[in-house]
């Protein structure tokens, strides 16, 4: 969490915080007021964020929503492809071949 002073990080508790993108809209671009309503209570935090870096399938239609609302700009592409797949280093491939398919996991 950028705003938490500690530097701490937590999964969010769901997939695409839309809401963390209109708190930040609805105070100016200042997460830091959102932030400090919080007072570190877990049962009344408030989720605010300036940016989604990704979203994947199935998000169409909140998609559109949000450039309605001008929450966010036009998705467009950036040229970037998702692609799931593992990698392991060579030497760790010399060292135990069985990994070279997911039968050796």
């Amino acid at each position: 969490n950028f705003y938490d002073p500690t530097n701490a990080f937590d999964y969010g508790a769901e997939d695409y915080d839309y809401d963390a993108l209109r708190n930040a809209l609805s105070n100016k671009g200042d997460c830091r007021a959102v932030a400090a309503n919080n007072n570190g209570n877990e049962d009344d935090y408030v989720s605010c964020a300036h940016v989604m870096p990704e979203v994947w399938r199935g998000q169409r239609e909140a998609i559109e929503s949000a450039e309605i609302d001008n929450l966010i700009e036009p998705a467009v592409g950036t040229g970037g492809v998702a692609k799931f797949s593992w990698y392991v280093p060579k030497y760790t491939a010399t060292e135990d071949p069985t990994l070279l398919t997911h039968f050796g996991l």
